[in-house]
């Protein structure tokens, strides 16, 4: 009797998961219906003489069909399985998760703000439209895998040669090799942010919008670096495979030897370079910049101008370690990309660190007559801009170990007041030292919408 009580039970909650979910799996679905129609509607006229030619039987040539079309289905829906394995069982304790580190940082005035966002991040009519996009994407892209060559691959793989889809890679199309590469960093990126319960319809998206770019490149990419005999069958280059391959991983790659090629062009050439990388801030991986893609975020400038309380709570790259990149990105715009490294050599690494040191090394009397204007002898900015006008030139000491040039001082004395007349730098400064804690109270009555 318990058993078919806990059955029942079982079977109440898969209508019910069934009932919230029914579109989003719809929708995925019914992209695979069209890869089924089309792969049905050339099996039926071709099934025989396919048989035929590999010497095979007629339903070895439809196993080996179907079986394509169930890996094609499966591949290309891992965006809604990790969907749905995330939003069943992971997201309430996510965020419990992220409500416990704000409190570890003595951040609990930011929790209702968090949640709020988290639950309108997390609606589920917010992944209606991105999963069914990624899954696109990866259905064509699967698609291009296995039938880029034409379809001869079906009685191929019906004589049981599994190996013949890896030497086909061979005379794979560039394009091809590049999706893998796509395919490569989508599955890491959905598994690693999956165990850091960070999905968000973004991620869905941006797996999307990656995959249609690189395909886009890459056929970009041999176009324009051709190579003889392609028309007659001719292997592509290896180096264009591997470029092409690694170009999936970072699209930047393939963007590069497009504007290689476009070096003839001499001063237009430069417009299509890229500055302000993500690259010169410490501790952002290629994952990390991938993250923050999403959130708009794929320069220092847009780094340097973005919401930190926004950050905090739509994504999960941790509080400090968010706080810290944005305190670099203000470093490198107001002290200029080109001088970071000689920041980095004195130890200099944030904005915040260069106004410690900029007013550490104030003479007595300066650091009293800046005392009268905001306080505490440092160069703070929650004060205003009363008193900007008053902060001294730089020290010698700090003038001397960041390179004594001419104007340097001077320089570095306008570097100083720009952070601290930057607004993004008052709001990181009031939320490291708890100057936000009256504006949005701790509320442990905050749960996840629809839990």
């Amino acid at each position: 009797m318990k058993r078919v009580e806990a059955a029942r039970k079982l079977i109440g909650q898969v209508q019910e998961q069934a009932k919230r979910y029914w579109l989003h799996i719809a929708y995925s679905l019914a992209v695979s219906a069209i890869v089924w129609a089309i792969g049905i509607g050339i099996l039926v006229p071709y099934a025989k003489t396919w048989a035929q030619e590999a010497g095979v039987g007629e339903w070895e040539i439809t196993v080996t069909m179907l079986i394509i079309l169930i890996v094609i289905t499966v591949l290309s829906n891992l965006p809604l399985l990790i969907f749905l394995a995330f939003d069943g069982f992971r997201k309430k304790s996510v965020l419990n998760q992220a409500k416990s580190e704000l409190r570890h940082y003595h951040m609990g005035y930011l929790v209702r703000e968090m949640a709020s966002r988290f639950n309108a991040a997390h609606a589920l009519q917010n992944y209606k439209v991105p999963i069914p996009i990624a899954t696109l994407a990866m259905t064509v892209g699967w698609g291009l895998f296995f039938f880029s060559e034409g379809a001869e691959v079906v009685p191929q793989l019906s004589t049981g040669r599994i190996s013949i889809l890896f030497f086909r890679l061979a005379y794979a199309d560039p394009v091809v090799l590049g999706f893998l590469g796509a395919f490569f960093f989508s599955l890491q990126m959905m598994l690693r942010r999956f165990f850091t319960g960070d999905i968000r319809p973004s991620v869905f998206m941006h797996i999307g919008v990656r995959t249609w770019l690189v395909i886009v490149l890459t056929i970009a990419l041999g176009a324009i670096w051709t190579w003889p005999g392609r028309v007659d069958g001719a292997l592509a280059p290896r180096w264009l495979l591997a470029v092409s391959f690694v170009g999936g991983v970072f699209p930047n790659v393939l963007f590069d030897f497009i504007r290689r090629a476009a070096a003839p062009l001499g001063q237009k050439a430069h417009m299509l370079s890229i500055t302000g990388s993500l690259d010169r801030i410490r501790g952002l991986n290629v994952w990390r910049q991938a993250r923050l893609a999403e959130e708009g975020i794929d320069s220092l400038e847009s780094l340097a101008t973005s919401d930190v309380v926004g950050l905090i709570a739509n994504t999960r790259l941790g509080t400090m370690c968010l706080l810290h990149w944005v305190d670099q990105a203000l470093l490198a715009v107001h002290g200029g990309e080109s001088n970071l490294e000689r920041f980095f050599q004195a130890g200099i690494c944030t904005a915040t660190a260069f106004e410690c040191v900029y007013a550490g090394q104030l003479k007595e009397n300066e650091r009293e007559e800046l005392e009268k204007d905001r306080g505490e002898g440092k160069l703070r900015t929650y004060m205003g801009r009363r008193g900007l006008t008053s902060v001294p030139e730089a020290p010698s000491g700090l003038a001397e170990s960041l390179g004594n040039e001419d104007g340097w001082a001077e320089r570095l004395r306008n570097i100083v007041i720009a952070i601290c007349d930057d607004v993004n730098y008052q709001r990181l400064w009031a939320i490291r030292h708890g100057s936000m804690k009256n504006s949005k109270p701790d509320n442990d009555s905050v749960t996840v919408a629809g839990m």
